[in-house]
């Protein structure tokens, strides 16, 4: 017996490989993912694009549908196909054997009688195999409970009876028994009646599965489930110098900024629903990093978030901040491991999905419209007043605090620059941590940024909307200065239409930390909440720096202010500005450059104490 179970284990992973392998061959690898990315796209174009190309984005839904769904079919049918070969010519024969001098039983057991006609007969189970030497025609036969006679197969391996019209009996059939109907009166109380050899049979599915048929299909449903779920590619992935919008996320993030006044409902909704939990955590001493982009206001961001109790957003949370808890809990389903991959940004900072990053400008976006609009002042200090803002903003990081399991938020916004007064308005004890880095370096760095994301924008037309979607304009096709004065904003725009990149930075630069002075000088209100840190004394002394970061945001932990001061370095780029662009760029902003220690010459840089600044 060990022998045939050995053949139907072997049997059925073999021919679960082969499923695996005949269904990969018709149905290439990716194409559930291609197939939903395609209609994910076309449906956002369907929704947003041409309208005189809607016939055509509709056709390829129908069009790649069909195609889809036939590669799958196929597929399937071409993995089966070994499978039916072989229960239709060969398993019967397989089964002759296997049943060899075995009994017949019923099922259920009190269905009836079987008896041998023309030889031995009696109520208990008959040799399927004996042999009546007075009537070598000896037939089987099914004495029911009513008295009615069934003449059965000589030699059966399972053999159903059933009422016409029944649904299972039919099943069963389809499935390789043999079968008859009968009058339902016959079956009495059963549905069907099964009669088949009996092996003293022990799985969960006699008598519908002999010892045989069941550990064949759960090998085979084994092997084949296992290499579709489990396998894994060896050979890595090239990356991609490219960055594109996957379809998908695309529509998401459409349908979370088209229809943001829903998702705001939704984020009521859900303060409502966790409103105990809500309740009772406290937003205390939050700490916010902001600056010009290209600062080093990443770095602090993530040696900060790598702080225990120190949380922040995430990648993931895009693109339906408003919820994060609605959200988190759904994409928690999905959830899998993923490799470090690197940003777009090409500046050696790899990335996962829970990764910290910027996501609050969303929100700052949907209550403040004219944040980026660059014919408005985009400042918000102590006067601003927006309650239905400061109680959803605060809800929302009280949320983000609840599902991190944190105690202190920490908040990376760029944007946050112009908002400093209000936010510390709304959080009494927040601290301010602002990067600065010499703006020749500074400038350089935002141009390749630019000139960057420029080029994704024209591979992939999404790449603005996303970036829009975001809250991201410091660079790329949907750049906007930040404008705090209207003569100096329209100075930045004035260079970047002439095609100026350099000189519209370093006014920008200057436009920027320039406010920085300023708030410095406000001693009575905020200067003792901010910190200045420059990028430089950050890659010179990073433990030194770091260690001034964490007294100033009155972290205690020391472990993680030597990994993080480990993790500093300085970037790979060199200076390269023509001498015409130097000399622009220092004119645009060597008065606030030497409030920061800053000259012209790279080598000069003076110390920097911000009580200096705070005491003009």
């Amino acid at each position: 017996m060990l022998l045939w179970y050995a053949i139907a284990v072997g049997t059925g992973l073999f021919l679960g490989l082969l499923f695996y392998f005949l269904v990969r061959i018709v149905v290439p690898k990716g194409l559930t993912g291609r197939y939903w990315s395609g209609v994910a796209h076309n449906v956002q174009m369907l929704l947003t694009g041409d309208e005189r190309k809607f016939w055509s984005y509709y056709r390829s839904i129908i069009r790649e549908t069909f195609r889809y769904v036939g590669l799958q079919i196929t597929g399937l049918f071409c993995g089966i196909a070994p499978i039916v070969i072989l229960m239709i010519f060969i398993w019967p024969r397989v089964e002759i054997l296997w049943n060899k001098d075995t009994t017949l039983v019923a099922f259920p057991n009190n269905a009836g009688d079987i008896v041998l006609e023309g030889g031995r007969n009696g109520s208990n189970p008959t040799p399927i195999n004996a042999e009546d030497k007075a009537d070598r025609n000896a037939r089987h036969v099914m004495v029911l409970k009513n008295g009615h006679r069934l003449n059965l197969q000589s030699i059966l391996g399972k053999f159903v009876l059933y009422s016409k019209g029944s649904v299972s009996g039919n099943l069963l059939v389809l499935l390789g028994f043999s079968g008859k109907t009968v009058d339902p009166s016959h079956l009495e109380k059963h549905s069907i009646v099964i009669v088949r050899a009996d092996n003293n049979d022990w799985n969960p599915f006699w008598p519908y599965l002999s010892d045989m048929e069941f550990l064949f299909f759960l090998c085979f449903s084994l092997m084949s489930l296992g290499l579709m779920v489990g396998r894994k590619d060896r050979k890595k992935p090239e990356p991609t110098e490219g960055y594109s919008i996957d379809p998908i996320d695309a529509l998401l993030t459409w349908i979370a900024t088209r229809y943001a006044g829903a998702m705001r409902l939704f984020g009521n909704v859900e303060s409502t629903i966790f409103r105990r939990r809500i309740d009772s955590i406290n937003v205390e001493k939050p700490i916010f990093v902001t600056g010009l982009a290209r600062a080093g206001t990443t770095i602090l961001l993530e040696t900060l978030s790598r702080v225990d109790d120190v949380t922040s957003h995430r990648y993931k949370d895009f693109p339906f901040i408003m919820t994060p808890v609605f959200w988190n809990r759904f994409i928690s389903f999905f959830a899998k491991e993923q490799a470090p991959v690197d940003r777009p940004h090409k500046d050696r900072i790899r990335i996962t999905p829970d990764s910290p990053e910027a996501f609050e400008e969303p929100i700052w976006k949907y209550f403040f419209p004219f944040l980026h609009d660059s014919s408005a002042l985009h400042i918000l200090d102590s006067d601003a007043v927006n309650s239905s803002f400061e109680k959803f903003y605060v809800e929302h990081i009280k949320k983000i605090l609840m599902i991190r399991k944190g105690s202190r938020y920490l908040s990376k916004g760029n944007y946050n620059i112009t908002r400093i007064e209000y936010i510390g308005k709304i959080f009494k004890d927040a601290k301010f941590l602002i990067p600065i880095r010499h703006p020749f370096h500074h400038i350089q760095s935002l141009v390749r940024q630019h000139r960057i994301f420029m080029d994704y924008s024209k591979d992939d037309s999404q790449v603005k909307e996303y970036l829009k979607a975001v809250g991201h304009y410091e660079f790329g096709p949907q750049r906007e200065p930040i404008c705090l004065n209207h003569e100096e904003c329209g100075h930045i725009l004035q260079a970047w239409k002439a095609g100026d990149d350099h000189t519209g930075y370093a006014l920008q630069w200057a436009h920027i930390y320039r406010f920085v002075a300023y708030l410095l000088s406000k001693q009575e209100t905020i200067a003792d909440r901010i910190l200045v840190v420059r990028f430089e004394d950050l890659c010179h002394d990073p433990f030194g720096v770091m260690e001034k970061i964490w007294n100033f945001v009155e972290i205690e932990n020391s472990d993680a202010l030597m990994k993080a001061s480990k993790r500093i370095k300085p970037p790979s780029h060199t200076l390269n500005l023509s001498e015409k662009q130097i000399e622009s760029c220092w004119e645009a902003f060597s008065d606030v450059a030497s409030l920061f220690g800053y000259q012209k010459e790279l080598s000069e840089t003076a110390p920097f104490n911000q009580r200096n600044l705070m005491n003009k």
